[in-house]
């Protein structure tokens, strides 16, 4: 099996995340001209409390071949990170896909999420990194 460097997943207890590069459900490792092709963050809260996430993807390298475009979603973001939270109920589940990648440059590139989670009841919080490499 052929995993692709460009979809990852990870967990702990009480949280799932998955991050690939794509347009809608499908899997695109290569940006190419595709001005359709997002970052997605997919996170479930597996505990049985509402939760409260955070998620912010980044891009470090310098100089960078990929950059974020999230239109007039979010006024602080810029190309090298996004900003996104929401609540999440028990068991819930919240995907963020409103940023585009765009290739600036040559070679691969990788690309952060770093999700973080507390449930206010009770007091409990986890947080987690994935890094996937997309190409422009």
């Amino acid at each position: 099996m052929n995993k692709k460097k460009c979809s990852k997943s990870k967990s702990v207890q009480g949280l799932y995340l998955k991050a690939f590069s794509g347009q809608g459900s499908t899997t695109i490792c290569t940006i190419g001209t595709n001005p359709h092709l997002n970052h997605h963050v997919y996170i479930e809260n597996l505990q049985l409390y509402d939760a409260d996430i955070s998620c912010t993807g980044s891009i470090t390298s310098n100089p960078y071949s990929v950059y974020f475009d999230s239109g007039v979603a979010n006024p602080i973001d810029t190309c090298l990170k996004w900003y996104a939270s929401a609540n999440l109920p028990e068991g819930g589940s919240k995907e963020f896909q409103h940023v585009k990648l765009i290739a600036c440059g040559a070679g691969h590139e990788n690309v952060f999420a770093e999700v973080s989670i507390s449930w206010p009841d009770p007091n409990e919080a986890e947080s987690l990194t994935v890094s996937i490499e997309v190409e422009p």
